[in-house]
């Protein structure tokens, strides 16, 4: 909740602040679909959770970074408002635990998340920056190593928190950058005493790519 008090505070002074600064005459900032896509660097925020899958047994829990895709297809519907559909797949979370004398690698951890989002824009010209809050699902899937003892809940709900920059080169074309947070409802589970997480397989990604305007 704190999160979401935060992302509205921030929609809020991207509307006022747009209102301000934008003229009507704006080429950059006409109603019309569009598409972007792009790399995406996603950062696992999901250590905690394989801590609780093992119940604080005083292992050394390790996510490795991923590197993956994201695409979307929106319309804007108003100079400061834009709704999208945004896909993200991150090929794999690398996860390994290790203790006193062991190292063992779990297996890999690849993720889809599809939400809907409502983009706030702030038109100055070719320059606009943005913050978009989504929801939808996360869809993960397990490559486990043999031997793993982990499993994980396949389907998640999941709300997306982002800011970004679109810079246009042409009326038609403009260079993406962003950052977005997601969380999720997936559970990190045990198999050998059922223990789980309800931390979710939360991440951080940072986006580039391009957006082209119809």
């Amino acid at each position: 909740m704190k999160s979401l008090g935060i992302s509205l505070l921030v929609l809020g002074s991207v509307i006022a602040a747009a209102t301000a600064r934008a003229g009507d005459d704006d080429p950059y900032a006409k109603n019309g679909f569009y598409f972007g896509v792009g790399a995406t660097y996603g950062v696992p925020l999901f250590e905690p959770s394989l801590d609780n899958a093992f119940n604080g047994a005083g292992l050394d829990e390790k996510v490795s970074n991923s590197w993956g895709t994201n695409g979307r297809l929106g319309y804007r519907f108003h100079k400061y408002l834009a709704a999208e559909v945004e896909h993200e797949w991150l090929a794999h979370y690398g996860m390994r635990i290790s203790g006193p004398g062991f190292d063992f690698g779990l297996g890999d951890v690849s993720t889809q998340t599809i939400t809907g989002n409502l983009k706030v824009i702030a038109p100055f010209q070719r320059w606009e920056p943005y913050v978009l809050v989504g929801f939808g699902a996360t869809l993960a899937s397990l490559d486990r190593s043999t031997g793993s003892p982990i499993n994980i809940s396949h389907t998640s709900y999941s709300t997306r928190f982002g800011l970004g920059l679109d810079y246009y080169l042409t009326e038609s074309v403009a260079i993406n950058v962003g950052s977005e947070f997601v969380v999720n409802t997936a559970k990190i589970s045990n198999m050998i005493n059922g223990d789980e997480s309800s931390r979710g397989l939360d991440y951080f990604a940072a986006q580039g790519g391009l957006v082209f305007k119809f």
